[in-house]
């Protein structure tokens, strides 16, 4: 489904990628950074490349790097990223909440 030609040619798809286009090269050298510390660490490039699949976060991959070298056990590996992941969320939840009410406030009631 991605790579059905009919997608790329939306106008949608157009103005998505004129909206993500600033983001990117943020994304781009945060991913950087990120493969090189793995495969720095002692992963190999198939294992940095499978992680960089299976857990979107780069930040939560930052954080279980040193645990899976140091051969902690998959439990404490996996449980680590995944509460910050939660707390990203959460994080993230509250900016909206916040910001929400600036950009498009509550419609009056009339009493």
């Amino acid at each position: 489904m991605f790579f059905l030609s009919r997608l790329y040619r939306h106008p949608a798809f157009v103005v998505g990628m004129r909206e993500v286009s600033p983001q990117s090269p943020g994304i781009a050298a945060w991913g950087l950074m990120t493969g090189v510390a793995m495969v720095k660490s002692g992963m190999s490039v198939f294992e940095a490349s499978a992680m960089t699949l299976l857990v979107f976060a780069g930040s939560s991959q930052l954080a279980a790097i040193p645990l899976i070298v140091a051969g902690a056990a998959a439990v404490v590996a996996y449980s680590l990223p995944l509460k910050l992941n939660i707390v990203v969320a959460i994080a993230v939840a509250v900016i909206l909440c916040l910001t929400v009410e600036k950009i498009r406030p509550a419609p009056k009631v009339a009493a």
